[in-house]
């Protein structure tokens, strides 16, 4: 337990593959008027123009894991001046 909250401990293996796994995962948290997952796929194609398909997993309260194939596309777009 840390601080009152049950915790899980894995073994070292299984950690590296799970961090490995959120290398090219994007937490997308949207600001203002809350849109559907639809039209908030269709935004970030239309947007992000991704070369290879990517995962959109709706994790409620207006949260968004998007699961890419490449870790140039994130780069990108983490650096990108709006």
């Amino acid at each position: 337990m840390v601080n009152g909250i049950p915790t899980i401990e894995l073994l070292e293996h299984i950690q590296q593959i799970m961090f490995k796994d959120m290398e090219t995962t994007l937490v997308l948290k949207l600001l203002g008027q809350n849109i559907g997952y639809t039209a908030l796929f269709s935004h970030i194609s239309s947007l992000w123009r991704p070369t290879k398909s990517f995962h959109l997993m709706d994790i409620e309260i207006g949260y968004f894991l998007a699961k890419l194939h490449v870790s140039r596309i994130i780069i990108k777009l983490c650096c990108k001046d709006h």
